[in-house]
């Protein structure tokens, strides 16, 4: 084959591939897995969202008043999870104040938040 049909063989195949377009605005975050089942064991899927908010509310009141609150929980099983962009934007705020991983921030938060 010439070089110039196998560039045309790609622009082809390449102009085949459709990007299916979603209206989920909401963000993905790795979440330490133990914990979050254990917060999200009895409750049903459409309430997890609901919960995950709450529990960040409630974490970022607290640790605007006591910083140690945020702890290491070094390299856990995480799994994805989906929340809202106002969530998100919390989680950003913590960030860039510590420097420390969503990880870390949302297991510190979910810890908090179980005790």
């Amino acid at each position: 084959m010439s070089k110039e049909f196998k560039e045309n063989n790609k622009k082809i195949l390449g102009s085949k591939v459709k990007v299916k377009s979603t209206n989920d605005n909401r963000k993905t975050v790795r979440v330490p897995k133990k914990i979050y089942n254990e917060l999200t064991s009895h409750t049903v899927h459409s309430t997890k969202a609901q919960l995950i908010s709450e529990v960040l509310t409630s974490f970022t009141n607290e640790y605007e008043q006591n910083k140690e609150l945020l702890k290491d929980f070094g390299e856990l099983d995480t799994i994805p999870i989906k929340i809202s962009n106002d969530d998100f934007k919390i989680l950003k705020i913590i960030k860039f104040e510590t420097d420390d991983t969503y990880t870390n921030i949302i297991a510190s938060a979910i810890s908090y938040y179980l005790d």
